[in-house]
């Protein structure tokens, strides 16, 4: 090839770093591979979302997020032994502590019937019932001793007992109750309490119970059924000899009001909570059970090394549940939080008898691998590590503004590998990774989609993270993007001399935060009191007011002011100075009244770009093993739509080497890579 004579060169990509690096070095970090086959660039990488802290306060929890669930309006999060439920609208979310449950570290399994959500720990199980507002722990004493995960079907709940092969069933929409009971009991008329001949554990309150008798039942009860009453535990759970009251409704039992007794009744009296064992057992091959997942109306019941299928058949006398023998799969999984469902979709990391199987993908009820060579390699380093193994691997399924991505993350190794689900074939599996800018796993661990709004929790601290692809940070931290190509070798092994290397990039244009919220004034203490956009009032940030009324005195519109934040939580509480210097110093403005009418405070917009954003290259000349200095280019003016990047003078490799690239960014500024050509000359001996 002649001097000057330019080569297009396929910079964009995913991640293909194999075993060897001269084989092949591709990584591509907090950028992804997207796919127009009618478009004027066929391919392009775009930046990944960035992230911005809901100030969401978490008391004194130290602990990361364990689990995220969504369900009737309310997210149920739990971070370390602490249960929140958060709700609210998209910037002014609100945390209400419901309970705590006897562990705090390690998976939570969540998931709801049609007014309870469930809670196992791998040591207890936990009913959040939302009629009555009450966070209680599961005493059916049927309930399983070690309930390591929990799904939903068809009114049922199913837990996977661990350290055997054994799943067990709630009564129909009635998370507590596990194995029913049969008690006798006397009755007091004058404090209308039931003393059971055993303990109340399996006496939940708002159980329905019936009764029957050889004997009178006290007044004004009645045998059952059709009459159905419900309990009101009262005293201890467990507590032996139990005693209870018993309300005419599901309703009033939970709002404690209680039947009156006129009369104790005879012997003998027998009270029945409906209910019994419905246990199965997965049996087609040796193993515990290690998680269990709904998809398509069926139960996938996963042991370490195969996975059965199971369906609602309707039959039986305990179990309605029956195994499809025609769809065994011959993997497993080695980590529970691994397995993710949603978008008609289940990926999990796979293994079976022989060893680690990759990441599959269950296609109706086949599994299908998705991962590549270069991540299975990877993901055996980890597994034969003894200082990280791959059990803690969590997935996440979420979808981005059309698009489908599959995270896997690893705490103990370290790394976040992320599937692009929609731009992947089987063929051709499109991964990427994600990090914070010291080289650590990206922030994710738990998903939640709520009011429109994706949002992470936080896997090492009490944070909880909106997703915004307009944010080009991770929570104010500059995100580095990296793509290191493929090696680029000449034919016959010649020397080569790079003369220019050239990268396309598409920029976005100036991006502004306009943030408004009403606010209140308090004189006395000079604080104003924010209720929307909780995370964006921080101290120094200038602002305006306006309002239909009156102003806090001596507040005026048109008039720019400073934030000094008073704390982290909700609602934002802060004070206002004159200038920036006075709002970091803590000087503030004396506020003389409270002011009228709606007042409504702005956040100036302000450009988030940085305003000489520029790229950095490094070339590596032995196959991706080691890289030479970083030179930088310019990326062009904010808004300059199309620019070229242009390194000079690149050098010359030696006899039987190539060039392979590497390019980073740091840059607050959206951006869409392109493409990239090679201007170089080969070399006479």
């Amino acid at each position: 090839m002649a001097n000057n004579d330019a080569k297009d060169y396929d910079i964009v990509g995913s991640y293909d770093n194999q075993r060897v690096s001269t084989i092949n070095a591709e990584r591509t970090v907090n950028m992804f591979e997207y796919l127009d086959p009618q478009g004027k660039r066929p391919k392009s990488m775009l930046p990944t979302a960035g992230l911005v802290d809901t100030m969401l306060p978490f008391g004194a929890e130290t602990e990361g997020a364990r689990q995220t669930f969504v369900f009737d309006g309310a997210i149920y999060q739990v971070f370390g032994s602490t249960v929140y439920r958060t709700t609210g609208t998209t910037g002014n979310l609100i945390n209400t502590v419901i309970g705590t449950i006897g562990t705090s570290a390690g998976y939570v399994g969540i998931d709801a019937n049609t007014f309870q959500v469930i809670f196992v720990d791998g040591q207890a199980g936990y009913i959040w019932d939302t009629n009555a507002s009450t966070f209680e722990p599961i005493t059916d004493t049927g309930f399983p001793a070690a309930p390591v995960d929990v799904c939903y079907l068809d009114g049922f709940f199913v837990v996977a007992h661990g350290g055997t092969n054994e799943f067990q069933l709630s009564s129909y929409n009635q998370g507590m109750v596990w194995s029913g009971a049969t008690a006798t009991f006397t009755a007091d008329s004058t404090t209308d309490l039931l003393t059971l001949s055993i303990s109340n554990a399996n006496f939940a309150t708002g159980i329905p119970v019936t009764f029957t008798t050889t004997g009178t039942l006290p007044a004004p009860l009645v045998v059952g059924p059709p009459t159905t009453y419900y309990v009101i535990r009262v005293g201890t759970a467990g507590q032996n000899p139990g005693t209870i009251k018993l309300a005419t409704t599901y309703a009033n039992a939970i709002a404690g009001t209680a039947i009156d007794l006129t009369t104790n009744g005879a012997p003998t009296n027998t009270i029945h909570v409906a209910g019994q064992v419905q246990l199965g057992q997965i049996t087609s091959h040796p193993g515990t059970i290690v998680a269990c997942r709904t998809l398509h109306r069926r139960i996938f019941f996963f042991s370490q090394n195969y996975t059965e299928v199971w369906e609602n058949a309707g039959v039986g006398t305990n179990l309605p549940f029956r195994r499809n023998n025609s769809l065994l799969m011959e993997v497993g999984t080695p980590a529970i939080g691994s397995v993710a469902v949603g978008f008609d979709r289940m990926f999990f990391l796979a293994q079976d008898k022989d060893g680690l199987a990759g990441v599959m993908e269950v296609r109706g009820t086949e599994s299908i691998p998705v991962s590549n060579r270069a991540l299975d390699y990877q993901l055996a380093q980890y597994a034969a590590d003894p200082a990280s193994g791959v059990a803690d691997a969590r997935g996440i399924l979420i979808k981005e503004n059309g698009l489908i991505f599959y995270r896997l993350n690893f705490t103990l190794a370290n790394h976040t590998f992320v599937l692009n689900v929609s731009m992947s074939t089987q063929e051709s599996p499109k991964w990427h990774e994600e990090e914070v800018l010291n080289g650590d796993r990206h922030p994710a661990q738990t998903h939640a989609y709520f009011d429109g709004v994706n949002y992470y929790g936080s896997y090492n601290s009490p944070h909880f993270y909106r997703v915004d692809d307009q944010v080009s940070t991770n929570a104010g931290e500059a995100i580095r993007r990296m793509r290191i190509g493929r090696q680029m070798s000449p034919e016959g092994y010649t020397r080569l001399r790079v003369d220019r290397f050239q990268l396309d990039v598409l920029q976005g244009a100036e991006q502004f935060l306009d943030i408004q919220s009403p606010f209140t004034a308090n004189a006395t203490t000079d604080i104003i009191t924010i209720s929307n956009f909780q995370e964006f009032w921080q101290t120094g940030e200038a602002v305006r007011l306006d309002s239909n009324g009156a102003l806090p005195a001596p507040l005026a519109k048109n008039t720019i002011y400073f934030i000094i934040r008073l704390n982290a939580g909700i609602p934002a509480t802060i004070r206002l100075a004159a200038t920036q210097q006075d709002a970091i110093d803590g000087i503030s403005i004396d506020i003389t009244t409270a002011g009228s009418g709606l007042n409504t405070i702005y956040l100036v917009p302000r450009v988030i770009n940085e305003e000489s954003p520029v790229i950095f290259l490094s070339i590596s000349k032995d196959g991706g093993q080691t890289y030479g200095n970083l030179t930088k280019a310019p990326m062009g003016a904010i808004g300059q739509r199309t620019f070229r990047s242009v390194w000079r003078k690149l050098g010359t490799t030696p006899r039987g080497q190539g060039y392979t690239p590497k390019i980073e960014f740091f840059n607050k500024t959206p951006f869409v890579v392109l493409g990239a050509a090679w201007v170089f000359e080969q070399l006479p001996e």
